[in-house]
């Protein structure tokens, strides 16, 4: 009972969303990414038709290991 009671008292002192404040969403991005034995799968949106995108990340093999920087370029037209 008292846990509802703070929950109705909650939603009544919380303010209206007055504005929001958006970015302009990028034109290619990602939409899933699967890393597998090796190799990593991912899933573009290329909603302008760009024809080459580029990479900057980091790998680690533990979560306190040394990140190992890795770039790639991608041909979007050959599915590379």
């Amino acid at each position: 009972m008292l846990l509802g009671q703070e929950v109705l008292n909650l939603l009544d002192i919380e303010k209206p969303i007055s504005e929001y404040n958006n970015s302009t969403p990028p034109t290619v991005f990602v939409r899933k990414g699967k890393y597998f034995n090796g190799n990593l799968k991912l899933q573009i949106v290329n909603t302008n038709a760009s024809e080459t995108i580029s990479f900057a990340a980091g790998l680690r093999q533990t979560e306190t290991s040394t990140v190992e920087n890795m770039t790639s370029s991608i041909d979007l037209n050959k599915g590379n």
